[in-house]
């Protein structure tokens, strides 16, 4: 009799108890497909999530050793799907220390992201965009005292205290990019709006960006290991200790192509992609007008790197007042692609827009930015500045194609 009673009391417990213990990740159960279809997410476990029985829709952050992701993850008729997947949208697993926890919840039509530690606040909206595209977009966020809203497409006023910019993007989930808000305030908006336009007024271009990222699907047969490089050179700089290399067998994102040269996107892993160039052949007509040729100045200290997409990994640390050449500025608004000396080796990666500012500044005697030695993450880094003081931000008077600007 008592082997009965417990016989009917197990079922009981495991009815009664919380849908998230039910499975390796601790998801809510009908979230386990996301995941279990595939053996990426095997190290992974759910962080957080703003789940509900009714609704059909839903946004989960998974955390690894060293990687968080959030997806964004719809119901229909085959079930739930991840729709979109970002890296960038959330902070990783060795800034938390710091950034604390993230909390998801849900709103009506939307969601927010929230760091409470430090005090920041991203509300989104699924609304029609004005191609009636829908999407997960950013109607307001709170960074500190910095404040941003969203008052139509592609205008966001951003407030400090008294002072006040507006800045001229769209933010959706897909582009979000956390690490490169304009979290220091009006002054990052300005820089990143004047960077835009100078590019844009150098080459009196209307736009500056990329061509179409076009899918070059994985060949199944006579397949090729490529090396690549940061620069169409072989003797640019290649990451991976010297080892960075592309397998035609998988699939790549083709952008622009310089004689047999072309840059491409990879993955790496789940948690890793990057752009670099590879001799892979003719990819069709050159796209050579596509890359501009603009000098550029590192405002602040900041990092150059060869993923924008997905780790961010600082392929090389570049110290206020680096020269730099910008030569696109990438659909989105979170970096532009660039050229820097680094290990005195040629390299093209990208670098925050907020952190740079056009080549035609005057820089304080006392910043002492005449001798910058930049070594990259291959090796110790080690940065080296003539003059009486260390590294800090370049402030001055910045004159543009279009006249004077003060960066504040």
């Amino acid at each position: 009799m008592k082997k009965l009673r417990i016989l009917l009391i197990l079922p009981l417990m495991m009815m009664v108890m919380p849908v998230a213990t039910a499975n390796g990740w601790g998801l809510p159960e009908a979230l386990v497909p996301l995941v279990s279809n595939t053996n990426d997410y095997d190290d992974y476990y759910h962080l957080v999530d703003d789940y509900a029985r009714k609704e059909n829709s839903a946004r989960i952050i998974m955390q690894s050793r060293y990687h968080n992701q959030l997806i964004a993850a719809e119901k229909g008729a085959d079930g739930w799907k991840g729709v979109i997947y970002s890296t960038t949208a959330v902070y990783q697993p060795s800034e938390q220390s710091t950034s604390g926890k993230p909390k998801l919840t849900r709103i009506k039509n939307g969601f927010e992201l929230a760091y409470p530690k430090v005090k920041e606040l991203y509300r989104f909206e699924y609304i029609s965009n004005d191609w009636g595209e829908m999407a997960y977009t950013l109607m307001y966020a709170k960074m500190g005292s910095v404040e941003i809203e969203r008052k139509e497409s592609y205008r966001y006023l951003v407030t400090q205290g008294t002072d006040s910019a507006m800045w001229s993007v769209e933010v959706t989930l897909e582009n979000f990019n956390i690490h490169n808000m304009p979290r220091r305030g009006v002054g990052d908006v300005r820089r990143m709006r004047n960077v835009h336009s100078s590019i844009a007024l150098y080459y009196s271009y209307d736009n500056v960006g990329w061509i179409g990222a076009q899918t070059v699907p994985g060949q199944k047969s006579g397949k090729q290991s490529y090396p690549v490089y940061t620069a169409p050179s072989t003797e640019a700089s290649r990451a991976a200790k010297g080892k960075a290399s592309v397998s035609t067998g998988d699939d790549y994102k083709l952008y622009l192509t310089v004689g047999d040269w072309s840059l491409i996107e990879y993955r790496v892993s789940l948690r890793t992609s990057r752009f670099g160039w590879a001799q892979l052949g003719k990819h069709g007509d050159e796209t050579t007008n596509e890359i501009v040729h603009v000098p550029m100045l590192t405002a602040y200290d900041t990092y150059l790197t060869d993923d924008p997409n997905v780790s961010e990994y600082h392929q090389a640390e570049l110290p206020a007042g680096t020269k730099l050449t910008a030569l696109s500025h990438p659909n989105g608004w979170a970096y532009i692609y660039v050229e820097a000396t680094v290990d005195g080796k040629i390299t093209r990666g990208f670098v925050p827009q907020r952190d740079v500012v056009f080549d035609d500044v005057e820089l304080p005697d006392d910043t002492g930015t005449n001798n910058i030695d930049v070594h990259s993450r291959s090796g110790d880094i080690s940065m080296r500045r003539s003059g009486r003081m260390g590294s800090r931000a370049v402030t001055g008077s910045i004159r543009s194609v279009s006249g004077d600007i003060e960066i504040h």
